[in-house]
């Protein structure tokens, strides 16, 4: 599992899914890297310089890494109020928020994209202690098995990882590492 690449914004349950189960980084392009679903209804997504028409080709590291916010109306507000609308009543919303908040009203038109990403998966990330998950997924794999299908609801491949985690909190990676190999 490497990390190497651009993050994409508040990307979803299955991305982290794949990347967590693969050696590779799966570099999101496109929609994928800019746009991400918080209910079956509300999407969000990130105003690119130069439009969306930017992201039409599969670029490079170093050209996805060259994308930066524009200051379009006031999406950064805008994307704010969603969050708070739909999870306002989470569990983990107050321990979450105050971050978002912070970087949410950092924001200005020339930011890189990437920056902006990736503050946003160290939000979730940063202090999650994965090896432990990981490890626990080989060394207690009926355990791991059991935590996993009955967290997993609420982590649907489709939805923003942040979903997980305002309904799951830390228990997030529960939902996200492979299920483990068990032998019968």
């Amino acid at each position: 599992m490497t990390s190497s690449g651009v993050f994409p914004y508040l990307g979803s349950s299955g991305w982290y899914r794949r990347w967590f189960g693969s050696s590779t980084f799966p570099q999101p392009q496109g929609h994928d890297l800019v746009r991400t679903l918080l209910s079956a209804d509300t999407t969000l997504s990130l105003p690119a310089q130069g439009g969306f028409r930017r992201l039409r080709h599969t670029l490079s590291e170093q050209s996805l890494c060259a994308l930066t916010l524009s200051d379009h109306a006031a999406w950064p507000a805008n994307h704010l109020g969603a969050i708070k609308a739909l999870y306002g009543k989470a569990p983990y919303f107050d321990h979450y928020f105050p971050a978002l908040q912070r970087i949410y009203g950092s924001v200005s038109a020339g930011q890189p994209l990437h920056l902006f990403t990736l503050a946003l998966h160290n939000v979730f990330f940063h202090n999650l202690p994965l090896r432990a998950f990981f490890i626990k997924s080989q060394s207690q794999p009926l355990l791991f098995a059991a935590l996993r299908s009955e967290r997993l609801p609420q982590a649907p491949d489709e939805l923003s990882v942040l979903h997980a985690f305002m309904n799951l909190g830390p228990e997030t990676p529960f939902t996200l590492i492979p299920q483990p190999f068990i032998e019968s």
